[in-house]
């Protein structure tokens, strides 16, 4: 559960008012740019430049980059470890660049026009089979890229020496086509006529930039997201429509190691939750850890009376609002169905885009509405009349001549079946972009996680093995960019830039079964027919910019799924956390040597990793026995800055199974024990200027909120242990922050493992909070319960603090 009351929000550049805070959040910064240069030594000049511009705000001055790199390849020059053999054909973008016909033979000299056709014609070659991009023009695609069982040892790839493009989207029309039809303050606006079988313009790109749906308040989403959003002060949300009660189901799968918080798997289907696809959540069960309370629910409308300045509006069928929770865990999203004027008094769909919901909502935008098209690079289509409107700067001409639509959500669809998975095939050395929205497709509640999201991606993955994306740049796709779904094995995700995403980079999410008549397919407690991605590797990838549409996003996502492996990646810009791990299913994963830098953007209450355990599953163990407990998931090696108020690893409600070790964390802290999370341990990190929902070291949820009594304490034998770390405290600092359910007077009450901590304060205090008072340290000391640990007044000067960074990472 978040913690509202308790939440101290902490900005991306905040210096936290440290004596040398500035000086600080510099130094950790270039050290930062350090490390990125370990984990990716063969980065770009591009690349460097664009990591640059994110990690050092205006207030820094970063070192020369010359200090620190030397230029590598370019794209068409990069290579990957898979050698190319057997048949190969190739496949000419446009007759400009050569000549082609799918009726060819695929050679050089006679190439294909389709990437499908070439997929097809390597079907049935087992000995591996080759279909080469030619670049020059963008291979546009009409129709999704089929890859099935009967691929074997396929490879897609670009022709040596070149890097082809590959799109989902068809030219608009030519410059000479667009008519001015009016003037705003802000902008010109044109008009062009589109053929009759265009029936929406989801997704704009004009010279390969997102346009604007026409809308309100104006703003451009990839940037200026604070200017995105008309304040709810003045707003009024409608009741809750009737959606009946959902079926409860509860089976009886309980794990012992957890005690009053979660110990059951519990769901709902149906009611409130026949939104999401398929219609089944933890939040509709009345047996979740807060009953009706946590309920899933969403308004049935908005009156926002005077706050839209161009309303009434002439029509607002297909007007999106887009609307925060009311704790900015998510944002939801509805298109209108009804209006009168003053009110949109029911939705259409919508509302499924984050697994928690709310009798109301927070600050909200409207977008998709032909009067809202006032400002620059907003768009507008007239399903009816199938005219395109588009917005230009006022100092300049008609639309730029490259403006395309979108037409597909799904570029490349890869898909086995179980007896005959898709196998040893790969997409390297390419670039991947323009697809569609997906934010208003089906969603799904995965697990007992927040989360919501769609089973798609541009590039989709069901039943395949040994799956290898490489070298490629997928940019501005407006929906997820990669998902995993259901069985696959060993996909590897490697040495990739991924960019500009609508929604989340990475996502890998199984099916389990269940045994009530009424648990939907793909779901329920049971996994032990592995039916889940297992062995996923993402290494060597840059991944930024995510989540311009949904913001409940990361850079990587997974629900139901195990054995997955994080490491040498670098992730930054995502109005959440960078990774994300749904629930405790599986476990076994290992995420270490990251990079991960201003995140939590546009949210709160998060960390640069975040994790939730709300259900129990009933697991295979390594031997094949039946169990509910997953195996231990590993932190390690990683440089995180946390910005979002929930410490280095926002382990949050009942997360249990983790060893977290040998971090440098900037602003962060261990969340420890978190609603009956228990079995972490947080050994030999570094922790400069701890903060866990205030300045601590060390936070274990206290108990202090209504409805929320404990017990908070894990269970006997199965405490979490904080030791061998050095934590660096500003002033004021707490080293230990505990619930009120103990007496120092009975140490068996307190039931943490604390040990051989270095705590440096410029004060040299460090209190401990719990038990319904205050300790000092020396007094915390006498009570027997932290062997080792030290004290030191110290106020840590900038120069040593990046020695520590730089020991504790190696570099």
């Amino acid at each position: 559960m978040k913690v509202r009351v308790l939440l101290i929000a902490v900005m991306a550049s905040t210096s936290m008012g440290l004596a040398n805070g500035d000086a600080f959040d510099c130094a950790w910064r270039s050290v930062a740019e350090e490390f990125a240069h370990h984990i990716m030594p063969a980065l770009t000049p591009i690349q460097i430049q664009t990591i640059r511009s994110s990690l050092f705000p205006p207030s820094c001055t970063p070192p020369p980059s010359n200090d620190l790199y030397t230029p590598q390849q370019n794209r068409a020059q990069m290579r990957t470890d898979r050698k190319i053999l057997g048949e190969s054909f190739v496949i000419s973008p446009d007759p400009s660049v050569k000549p082609c016909s799918d009726a060819f033979d695929g050679t050089l000299e006679r190439p294909f026009c389709s990437i499908q056709r070439g997929v097809e014609a390597c079907r049935g070659i087992l000995s591996g089979c080759t279909v080469y991009l030619l670049d020059g023009q963008p291979h546009r695609l009409m129709h999704t890229v089929e890859i099935t069982g009967e691929n074997v040892g396929l490879s897609i790839t670009s022709y040596p020496g070149q890097y082809a493009t590959v799109v989902g989207t068809k030219a608009v029309g030519k410059e000479e086509g667009w008519e001015l039809v009016f003037e705003t303050e802000e902008a010109n606006v044109y008009r062009i006529e589109l053929e009759d079988s265009v029936e929406e313009v989801r997704s704009l790109y004009v010279n390969g930039v997102r346009g604007v749906r026409a809308r309100y308040p104006n703003c451009y989403p990839e940037y200026d997201t604070k200017a995105c959003w008309q304040k709810s002060d003045n707003s009024q949300w409608l009741d809750i429509p009737d959606l009946g009660d959902p079926i409860q189901i509860n089976p009886n799968i309980t794990r012992q190691d957890f005690d009053s918080w979660f110990p059951n798997y519990t769901a709902g289907v149906g009611g409130q939750c026949s939104r999401f696809n398929p219609p089944v959540s933890y939040w509709c069960s009345h047996h979740s850890q807060w009953g009706d309370i946590g309920m899933y629910m969403l308004p049935g409308g908005l009156i926002y009376g005077s706050q839209l300045p161009h309303a009434p509006y002439a029509n607002s069928t297909g007007a999106i609002l887009s609307a925060w929770h009311p704790d900015r865990w998510a944002n939801w999203m509805f298109t209108v169905k009804s209006d009168n004027g003053t009110a949109f008094t029911s939705w259409e769909k919508g509302g499924f885009q984050g697994g928690r919901g709310a009798a109301f909502g927070s600050d909200w935008s409207i977008q998709n509405v032909f009067e809202e098209i006032d400002y620059p690079m907003e768009f507008y289509f007239d399903r009816h009349s199938h005219e395109l409107y588009y917005a230009v700067n006022k100092s300049s001409g008609p639309p730029p001549k490259n403006m395309e639509r979108a037409v597909l959500k799904t570029l490349f669809r890869v898909v086995g079946s179980p007896t005959r998975p898709v196998s040893n095939v790969t997409l390297k050395d390419f670039k991947i972009t323009g697809t569609a929205y997906t934010f208003m497709d089906d969603h799904g509640s995965p697990s007992g996680g927040d989360w919501a999201l769609q089973r798609s991606g541009a590039i989709f993955l069901e039943n395949s093995a040994d799956f290898l994306i490489s070298g490629c740049h997928l940019t501005r796709i407006d929906g997820n960019a990669i998902m995993i779904s259901g069985k696959n094995r060993n996909v590897r995700i490697l040495n990739n830039e991924i960019s500009w995403i609508g929604d989340t980079a990475v996502a890998s999410w199984g099916y389990t079964e269940g045994y009530h008549p009424a648990q939907p397919a793909g779901t329920g407690p049971d996994t032990r027919g592995q039916e889940y991605p297992i062995g996923t590797v993402l290494e060597g990838n840059l991944i930024h910019h995510v989540g311009s549409d949904e913001k409940q996003s990361a850079c990587y996502f997974q629900a139901k799924t195990g054995r997955a492996r994080l490491s040498r990646n670098i992730c930054f810009e995502s109005p959440r956390a960078g990774f994300l791990i749904n629930d405790g299913m599986a476990g076994g994963d290992i995420i270490e040597k990251n990079l991960l830098f201003n995140l939590v953007k546009e949210t709160g209450d998060h960390g640069p990793i975040n994790s939730w355990d709300r259900v129990a599953w009933l697991m295979k163990d390594s031997d094949g026995r039946d169990t509910t407990v997953p195996e231990i998931i590993e932190i390690s090696g990683n440089f995180l800055h946390a910005s979002g108020g929930g410490g280095c690893v926002d382990n949050d409600d009942g997360s249990s199974y983790y060893d977290i070790h040998s971090n440098v964390c900037i602003y962060g802290g261990f969340k420890s024990s978190n609603m009956g999370g228990h079995s972490k341990r947080f050994d030999d990190n570094l922790v400069l200027y701890s903060e866990v929902y205030g300045p601590t070291c060390v936070w274990l949820y206290p108990g202090s909120l209504e409805g929320f009594k404990g017990p908070h304490w894990p269970m006997p034998g199965l405490e979490e242990t904080y030791s061998n770390n050095t934590c660096v405290l500003r002033e004021g600092g707490m080293y230990l922050t505990y619930p009120s359910d103990c007496t120092w007077g009975d140490p068996s009450t307190i039931r943490a493992k604390n040990a051989n901590n270095r705590i440096i304060s410029p004060t040299g205090t460090a209190r401990v909070h719990g038990c319904g008072e205050e300790l000092s340290f020396d007094d915390w000391q006498k009570l027997g319960l932290d062997s080792g640990s030290i004290l030191e007044k110290r106020d840590l000067s900038v120069a040593d603090a990046k020695k520590m960074i730089r020991e504790k990472l190696r570099l």
